[in-house]
């Protein structure tokens, strides 16, 4: 509540008339002055809180803070960003090792999940918004600390990035799109071109590559 709310502008804080023995007798230019006194509607006390800035109301948020962010059976909000990891998503605060990569121009992880309100995930907006296209991923994460690049020519753009799957095993290699379309060569190794896909579909990363949580 603002300050000028706790004063008498409203008619918030009642005026208590002051007590008068049996005995006193009151004048009548006492009287005149106990009623406008009433009329303004608070003391002097109120006065110097308005005036302040302070009150009851001030009392009542810092309770209201002090309560949102602790609690009597000690819980601490995994979500609270002083707790976080560094490897925490900047957007959400999710941070699994196998859900998070970071951008290697900014230096900074992102979770996989998707946007509120849809756009993709919190990796590849922000990837779009700032331009990137370098990603690593985390240390523990079922992959490793890999940078994410071309086996042929080294380009690290994920987003021309994809992988194709081995004829004779169960791994894949990743390859850009482009040296898939124009090197020959690639023809003669045992993998199965014709089967490339790209790590980022609808604005995710796969979620073999990069886990989604929600």
């Amino acid at each position: 509540m603002e300050a000028g709310e706790a004063g008498g502008g409203g008619g918030g804080v009642a005026a208590i008339p002051p007590k008068v023995a049996d005995d006193t007798v009151v004048s009548d230019d006492d009287e005149e002055e106990e009623d406008e006194s009433e009329e303004d509607g608070f003391d002097d006390d109120d006065s110097e809180n308005v005036a302040s800035g302070s009150g009851d109301d001030d009392d009542d948020d810092s309770d209201e803070e002090s309560i949102l962010t602790t609690s009597d059976d000690g819980f601490i909000d995994h979500y609270d960003e002083s707790t976080l990891p560094p490897y925490a998503c900047r957007y959400c605060g999710i941070h699994d090792p196998a859900s998070v990569a970071k951008c290697c121009e900014s230096n900074k992880w992102f979770c996989n999940a998707t946007c509120t309100g849809g756009g993709g995930s919190h990796l590849v907006h922000h990837l779009v918004r700032s331009r990137s296209n370098q990603v690593q991923l985390h240390p523990e994460s079922p992959l490793g600390d890999t940078v994410l690049e071309c086996y042929n020519c080294a380009s690290k753009n994920s987003f021309v990035l994809g992988f194709v799957p081995a004829s004779s095993s169960s791994v894949v290699v990743l390859l850009c799109r482009v040296c898939v379309e124009t090197v020959p060569a690639l023809k003669d190794m045992d993998w199965e071109l014709s089967q490339w896909h790209p790590l980022v579909q609808d604005r995710k990363f796969l979620p073999w590559l990069v886990k989604v949580s929600v």
